[in-house]
Parts: structure tokens; sequence; C-alpha cells
């Protein structure tokens, strides 16, 4: 599965997939499942640069070699690509509100929709399998950004506790884009 940044991307051994963005991009992020970190690591290493980039959960950046994608030279001056496993985010007791205030739990085997199930918003809530043509949005982003609504994934005031900087990329998203907010999300 793949999911596009301003919606997610995902990969698993099982298939490939990809949601089209909010607005056209070249910031791709991929969630891996079915391999450790490990194996991510040492595959990615031989097709080009990748770091760990998350300290509390694994997230990787990885710079493919140019014979890869199309880039101006040496390895790391083509489109950069975050890398993840799947993963499940709890607030802390004594969080603020804060974007590192919570717990991750990166599980290789956690199936896509429980990893969908933490994203702020619905169309942020989408991924797509290429090996079966299926579009997995079990919180009907697609119907969303069809209609150009703004709706947060389940309990509107749970999502944003997780996290308070979701109001603002939800209010940046409505003016951007020109979507309309959903009553129960604001």
């Amino acid at each position: 599965h793949i999911l596009r940044s301003q919606t997610t991307p995902l990969l698993t051994k099982e298939g490939l997939g990809v949601v089209a963005p909010l607005s056209p991009s070249t910031d791709f992020d991929f969630v891996i499942r079915n391999l450790s970190a490990k194996e991510i690591e040492t595959w990615f290493a031989t097709q080009g640069t990748i770091k760990r980039a998350g300290k509390n959960f694994e997230v990787f950046k990885f710079l493919p070699k140019c014979s890869l994608l199309p880039c101006e030279g040496e390895v790391g001056r083509g489109v950069a690509i975050d890398i993840a496993l799947p993963r499940t985010e709890i607030s802390t007791e004594d969080s603020l509100g804060g974007y590192r205030d919570f717990e991750t739990q990166s599980d290789p085997t956690l199936q896509i929709a429980k990893d969908l199930a933490r994203r702020d918003f619905t169309v942020n809530a989408m991924a797509f399998d290429l090996r079966t043509g299926e579009l997995i949005d079990p919180y009907l982003g697609q119907y969303d950004l069809n209609k150009k609504i703004l709706r947060a994934v389940g309990d509107a005031d749970l999502r944003f506790n997780e996290d308070l900087t979701r109001i603002l990329r939800g209010i940046r998203f409505a003016a951007q884009l020109d979507f309309t907010i959903e009553s129960q999300t604001f």
C-alpha cells in the first residue's frame, strides 16, 4: 500500500498502492509492512542512502541512487522519500497536545486500517493497494476529498488533543484548498 504526503504512502510485501494527494507533490511517505526496521535499512542501503529520522518510532529518510529515479548527479540530489513502519500512537498522560506528546508503537504486522486510524483527517486516512486495485478508505476520505470536506478521523476532540497543531493544519488545508470544515470537526 502507498499513501502520499498530504495523504501518506504505504508499501507492503503483499502489494503497493497510492492515493492521490490533495495537491501535486513530490514528497512521498511510505509505510512498509511485514519487514523489520533492520530489513528495511539493509535493503534500502543497497538502493541509495537511508538514515533513521524518527527517534521514538521507526521512520527513515531514503535518497535513491540516480539510476532509480531522475536526479542531477549523485545520491541525495533526487527525490527524498520518507519510509516508516506502521504504528499506533497514544497521547501521554501529561500531554499538552504537542506533536511529541505521545507514545508510539511500531509494528510491522499492523494492518493498514489500524495505521490509518491514527491520522488527523479522513482525506489523509486512505491507502491504495496496487496489487488488488482496492482503495482502503475506512473513514470515507475519498467522499470527503471529492466533496472538499475536511473531517477529523473519529472523535475530533481526541484527534486534536493528541496534537494541537492539527487544528492549524486543518485551517491551513481549508484555506489553501477551499475545503469546508465539517461541523463536528471544529
